[in-house]
This record gives C-alpha cells, sequence and structure tokens, in this order.
C-alpha cells in the first residue's frame, strides 16, 4: 500500500496583489531620448519620461488618479512617430484569398509568388481592369480610411482566380495554378509599409496588455495620432487589437453633442457605432473636459476611464460607477438617453435618490451584448 508525505510549512498564506488588465497609452511625436519604446511607466517616475504639459503627462495622471492607491498592472507609453517597411509571408484565408498580419499598413508595395515554397519568387501585378481573362492579377484590401488592410484577393472565380506564375516557360493560373500551389507547398509574401499603428502592434505584440488608449487632444480639435482626421485612431487602433485578447479605449471630442454631424463620418456623433461598427473591442467615452492653455485641471476622458475599469473587479458592473474627472458640464438626461443608445458610456449626476454623484451611465462595449461582457471576458485573464 502506497503512502502519502505531507509536508507542513510555516508560513502564513498571503494574496497576491493582482490588477485587471496592462494598458498602453499610444502617443503621437517620437520618443524621448531617455526612453524606450515602448516606455514601463509608474507613478513615482512617469514625470522622468514625460514632458510636463504632454499629452501623455495629462493621460497618465487621470489614469493613476481613477486607479486609486498604487496600481498593481502594468502601464505603457508608446510614441507613434515613425513608420517602417515590412515584408510577411501571407497567409492562405481561402483559395482566392492571402493576408499578412501586423497591419495596418500605409501602402502596399508588392506581392511575390513562389509556386513550390523554394526559391522561384516571381512577382505578380495588380488585377487588370474588370478582372480581364487569362492572368488573375490580385486586388489590395481596402481597410479604413483606405489604409490597406493586409488583404489580397483574386477574383474567386474557378477558371480564373487565384495567383499565376511561370514554370519553364509555361504560364500557370486560375485552378490549376491553386492545385500546384497547393500540392507543392507554394507560399505568398506581401512587401508593404506600415504606419505607426502597425509598428505599434509590431512591437507590442509579445506584451501582455489588455487595453489600447489612443491619447488625443482634449481640447478636440481633430488632431489624430498619426494625421486628421482623429475618429481614425479608434479604427486603426482596432486593426491591433482584432483576435489579440485586447480591447480600445476611445475619447469623443469634447464639444460632441447628440443628432449633430461628426464631420468626416456622415453620421451623428451618438451614433458613431455606426461609423466604427458593432465592434466587441471598442470602448468609446463622451466627456465635456475642462481645457486650458496649460496641462492643470486638464484629464484625458479615455485614459480616466480605463483607470476606473483597471480599478473595478471584473464581476462589478461599470454602470453607475463614479469617476474622477474634470469637467465642463455634464450630460442632461436627453443627451444621456441618446448616448444610451449609441452604446457610448457618458458621464451624469444622480440627484434625485438622496445623494449627489458624478457616475459612468453603463458598461458597455459596442458590441452591444450584456453589460461588461465582453470587457470582463478580457479583465478575466488575471483571476485565473
Amino acid at each position: 500500500m502506497g503512502y502519502i508525505n505531507v509536508t507542513w510549512v510555516t508560513e502564513s498564506p498571503a494574496a497576491r496583489a493582482m490588477s485587471w488588465g496592462n494598458v498602453v497609452f499610444l502617443a503621437s511625436g517620437t520618443k524621448p531620448s531617455q526612453c524606450t519604446n515602448p516606455q514601463l511607466v509608474t507613478p513615482s517616475n512617469y514625470t522622468s519620461y514625460v514632458n510636463s504639459t504632454s499629452y501623455e503627462k495629462i493621460a497618465y495622471a487621470s489614469y493613476v488618479k481613477n486607479l486609486g492607491g498604487t496600481p498593481t498592472n502594468s502601464s505603457y507609453i508608446y510614441w507613434m512617430g515613425q513608420g517602417s517597411g515590412i515584408t510577411g509571408i501571407a497567409g492562405k484565408v481561402t483559395d482566392y484569398q492571402y493576408k499578412i498580419e501586423l497591419g495596418p499598413f500605409s501602402a502596399i508595395n508588392s506581392v511575390w509568388v513562389d509556386p513550390t515554397g523554394g526559391s522561384n519568387w516571381q512577382e505578380i501585378g495588380m488585377a487588370p481592369a474588370g478582372w480581364a481573362s487569362g492572368e488573375s492579377g490580385y486586388n489590395a484590401g481596402s481597410g479604413y480610411a483606405s489604409i490597406y488592410d493586409g488583404n489580397i484577393y483574386f477574383t474567386g472565380e474557378a477558371l480564373k482566380g487565384g495567383p499565376y506564375f511561370d514554370s519553364g516557360g509555361t504560364t500557370y493560373s486560375g485552378a490549376t495554378a491553386r492545385s500546384i500551389m497547393t500540392l507543392s507547398g507554394g507560399i505568398m509574401r506581401v512587401l508593404a509599409t506600415q504606419n505607426g499603428f502597425g509598428l505599434a502592434q509590431t512591437h507590442l505584440k509579445d506584451y501582455d496588455i489588455q487595453f489600447i488608449v489612443p491619447l488625443y487632444n482634449t481640447a478636440g480639435n481633430g488632431t489624430g495620432l498619426m494625421s486628421t482626421p482623429a475618429h481614425n485612431d479608434i479604427r486603426n487602433a482596432l486593426a491591433m487589437a482584432a483576435g489579440n485578447r485586447r480591447m480600445v479605449i476611445w475619447a469623443l471630442p469634447k464639444d460632441a453633442t447628440p443628432n449633430t454631424e461628426y464631420h468626416g463620418t456622415s453620421y451623428h456623433y451618438n451614433q458613431f457605432r455606426n461609423y466604427v461598427g458593432q465592434d466587441q473591442n471598442a470602448i468609446v467615452i463622451m466627456a465635456d473636459v475642462l481645457t486650458g492653455t496649460t496641462s492643470t485641471g486638464l484629464d484625458d476622458p479615455a485614459a480616466a476611464l480605463a483607470g476606473r475599469i483597471c480599478a473595478t473587479h471584473p464581476h462589478t458592473s461599470l454602470t453607475l460607477d463614479t469617476i474622477n474627472i474634470s469637467l465642463e458640464k455634464v450630460e442632461d438626461p436627453n443627451a444621456k438617453e441618446a448616448w444610451d443608445n449609441g452604446k457610448i458610456i457618458c458621464i451624469f449626476k444622480q440627484t434625485d435618490w438622496g445623494f449627489d454623484a458624478t457616475q459612468l451611465n453603463y458598461g458597455f462595449t459596442f458590441a452591444a451584448t450584456t453589460p461588461s461582457n465582453r470587457l470582463n471576458n478580457v479583465r478575466c485573464n488575471y483571476i485565473v
């Protein structure tokens, strides 16, 4: 008969400190000389890395203020003032579609095919107008704001669809070319130029990060991280988050009002979800924050919300949670209802319950699923 040997220890068990997610703040411009990219920052050292009047400083201060106490999660700043070319082996999605990862990209440069997976690379051109018969070129995928999204498409037609290549003086295309590539382990590669978001995804892919916060000018003057318009920042950032167990927290400009068109989108501010899409990784807040000529008294709404999210246990709803933020005004009941319907987080004051507190209206994402459903799924990474 076997025995189990049990050894008793004298130490008392101690609870492990936990946070509910790590955060990266995406900032414009090139990194300061004293920093790495990304730069890990803490409440005790962040002023050594960021300028006292920068949006990074404003945002991180807003974030820490709403975390409460010393954060146990990790926070990074990534400066986006650069782009880079990249060569990627395109993964096969279907017989007629291939894709490279680590976008988004500012341009697609060329596409190459090697029919046997060896060293017989041949460049293929763009598709002729109207998908003419014969050799089958490709169409480049166009993502947000006509930015190349990493996809290349062929015709999808059995006889003509797919890449073409030369072998022994004979050109193959369509079904024959697809069969040769499948049997011989053929591969494709795409040469493209990453924009700052694509490069950020490359540099951050191995970091344990759950929340991406693109910073913006709190005055809301339309300036984005890479260029104008600012509202493309969230779409580019979502390309970094898709499928990566990450979410994007972003803020509408301070002067946004319901039933008013958000310039450049053809949608009202409260219908911004229709411009972005009902994305489970998108969290958007509207807050009319105080502004001034210096950083004193300013807040970044998205960063403040990130602080509340990371301070709140994943099993606790954000609905009616309080938030610490400098405001010009809170939303009136009619505006709150419009933001509610658009699944946009806003700030209001509940005064008819015997107390007066600045609160968040809800905790949905743009997917509009059950309250905080996807949000909790991401944060629960730290509970197990």
